[in-house]
């Protein structure tokens, strides 16, 4: 059968507009074992000027969210900042290239160049995804903390 009304909120959500009530969203238990970055890591090998900034411009912000990234994570994180990293050289080629080329039936086919950058683009999109990089994978993020709950009405007396 199907489910009427609204969709949930997330709870964060809930917890900013100050709706929130813990009987309605179920505590996610934190993983043992796993350890967040506090830190900015050094850069790995693999990445170039472009994306070393996408790791910094990225994990610089992450860092002052607690249970964002796992140091698990970070060899899927600097896929990301690989891809990207093709997705500007691809951009270079095509810019420098162009996008078309000419069959010998003087048709007009997408470039070798085209279809690659073309294919970084949908892997950086689903790696993007896996981090919350997109505005509806946000919706779906949760952090994982071992803070308390915050209470937006604790302090309030009738």
């Amino acid at each position: 059968m199907a489910k009427y009304g609204p969709r949930k909120q997330p709870a964060a959500m809930a917890k900013l507009k100050g709706d929130y009530r813990p009987s309605r969203y179920k505590e996610e238990p934190i993983p043992e074992g796993l350890q967040f970055i506090k830190e900015v890591p050094p850069y790995p090998l693999s990445l170039n000027e472009e994306g070393q900034y996408l790791w910094d411009s990225i994990l610089k912000s992450a860092i002052h969210l607690d249970g964002f990234i796992a140091v698990h994570d970070l060899f899927m994180f600097e896929q990301l900042c690989y891809i990207y990293q093709l997705i500007c050289e691809a951009q270079r080629d095509i810019k420098k290239y162009g996008m078309f080329r000419l069959t010998e039936k003087k048709e007009a086919k997408a470039s070798s160049f085209f279809r690659s950058y073309m294919e970084l683009v949908k892997t950086y999109i689903v790696l993007c995804r896996e981090f919350g990089l997109s505005p509806s994978s946000r919706d779906g993020i949760k952090i994982i903390s071992k803070t308390e709950v915050y209470d937006p009405l604790a302090g309030f007396v009738l």
